[in-house]
């Protein structure tokens, strides 16, 4: 078991904080300072687990600072969390790309694009702010300007194209 110093402590904390896997906790320990750190030494610097119940105050404090602002104000189920998941793909993306396996990066970078876009939602944006939709005759709307209602191209947008055009 490695000795730890206040630097290293906080670092681990903060990460275990973050929902990162020992694993990695571990990984980045050994690659900034030159030590090994097992699973069981890392279980005592998460207060939410039994052998972390015993950390000083202020580690624990700063573990639950760290995880209030990481989640701000979300459930505690790290995969819920778009942070987490964007992290988790940046780093896939990122081993992908050391390994010159670029098509695989590029569908971790897609993955991305998509959770930012919100492509994995079930929002849905309605906007009705036509000055007042009863004014509008549908049954005078041509195919296209259906087809773009339906793929949800707003109303406003749809009938001032049509006004430009005529």
């Amino acid at each position: 078991m490695a000795t730890l110093k206040s630097r290293h402590k906080r670092l681990i904390v903060k990460r275990l904080a973050v929902f990162d896997r020992p694993s990695d906790v571990q990984d980045e320990v050994r690659e900034r300072f030159g030590l090994e750190v097992d699973s069981p030494q890392l279980a005592h610097y998460d207060p939410t687990t039994r052998k972390g119940q015993g950390l000083a105050q202020g580690l624990t404090a700063l573990f639950h600072k760290t995880r209030e602002r990481f989640l701000d104000e979300y459930t505690e189920t790290a995969i819920q969390h778009k942070a987490v998941r964007l992290r988790r793909l940046e780093r896939i993306a990122n081993k992908f790309s050391q390994m010159r396996n670029y098509v695989a990066e590029m569908d971790a970078l897609e993955q991305a694009a998509k959770e930012m876009g919100g492509a994995y939602t079930n929002r849905h944006t309605l906007d009705a702010s036509v000055s007042n939709p009863e004014d509008v005759d549908f049954d005078d709307l041509t195919d296209e300007q259906i087809e773009q209602i339906a793929a949800g191209e707003p109303l406003r947008e749809v009938l001032a194209s049509d006004q430009v055009d005529t």
